[in-house]
């Protein structure tokens, strides 16, 4: 049975890997015990000749800190590495998590459950739930190296790229480190990215060193580039490698478009991958100034004495590539 019991705050043993979010006490906190003392008593167990802490290091931090008792509730047992971090777990419902913390907790308890029981037992004490795509993220993650956490908590790589990096050699990941070591990327450009590189790896049959060779990942790297720029120079040349005919045609529109519209405001926009031979203008105007030139430019564009040839080709890109040999 569980016992209530005063003891100095120092005394208490803290170093168990259990208390995976452990960390220093915020000044609220501080001031709150400050001024109110301890309202919630801490968790510990009896421990050789001592106390083991099994829940509430920020308020055991700080008390000891101040030389002073602490309140804790002591369960009874010799407990096991995957009771006293379940138990931590449940002590600790009440907080907010974010990915790294999840990340932190599942590494703690990676190597004592099985993936069926990781799944039953701490995907819904991390509000996560099981079975879920968000979940399996999770599992992909904890199957890289470590050292990728630290790149996850300071927002460099996105979780749903670990699905597609826990897929790769130990070399590959060490080719791309330093990529997401130099740049924080959304997760929609880090999938992307990831993706045309594996597509073109199989499709040519490279090694992953190869292809970044071949994107000129190691000049953008050393480029100095503002990161959006770096990250959307590394995403276009890995799309021209992986569709080479695509980027062909893109250049043709863009050379095309640019000789009827000059450097008016109008953007000319194919259809995505050029499924079709539409096109979308889009104009943003800041005055009617703008308005009355964009006006201008578009009358001169499609007037009877422009390049038809300029014309007729935006629309009909898609149709010349397929009937190209």
């Amino acid at each position: 049975m569980a016992g209530w019991i005063r003891v100095y705050a120092s005394q208490l043993d803290c170093s168990g890997a259990s208390l995976f979010w452990a960390g220093s006490p915020p000044d609220e906190l501080c001031r709150s015990i400050r001024e109110v003392g301890q309202l919630d008593p801490v968790l510990i167990r009896a421990h050789d000749e001592g106390y083991k802490l099994l829940s509430g290091y920020r308020r055991a931090a700080f008390l000891a800190q101040e030389h002073r008792e602490i309140t804790a509730r002591c369960l009874p047992g010799p407990g096991s590495p995957l009771e006293d971090g379940l138990l931590y777990l449940h002590a600790n419902t009440h907080r907010p998590l974010d990915e790294p913390m999840r990340v932190q907790a599942l590494r703690y308890f990676q190597p004592l459950l099985e993936p069926e029981e990781l799944t039953r037992c701490v995907a819904p004490l991390l509000g996560v739930p099981p079975r879920s795509g968000i979940w399996r993220k999770y599992l992909a993650w904890i199957e890289l190296p470590v050292f990728w956490d630290d790149l996850l908590r300071v927002g460099n790589v996105p979780l749903a790229a670990g699905t597609i990096l826990a897929r790769l050699r130990q070399d590959e990941l060490e080719a791309l480190r330093p990529y997401f070591e130099a740049w924080k990327w959304s997760q929609g450009r880090a999938v992307q990215w990831l993706t045309l590189l594996q597509e073109t790896v199989l499709g040519r049959g490279w090694s992953l060193v190869q292809t970044l060779e071949a994107v000129d990942g190691r000049r953008v790297l050393e480029s100095g580039l503002a990161p959006q720029d770096a990250l959307q120079a590394l995403t276009t040349q890995a799309k021209a490698l992986r569709y080479p005919q695509l980027d062909g045609m893109g250049y043709r529109f863009g050379d095309l478009a640019k000789r009827l519209f000059g450097s008016s405001r109008w953007e000319i926009i194919p259809s995505p991958n050029f499924e079709s031979d539409a096109v979308e203008l889009r104009l943003r105007a800041r005055s009617v100034e703008d308005l009355r030139a964009a006006a201008r430019a578009l009358n001169e564009a499609t007037a009877p004495e422009s390049p038809l040839g300029c014309l007729k080709g935006l629309f009909q890109i898609a149709q010349d590539e397929q009937s190209e040999p």
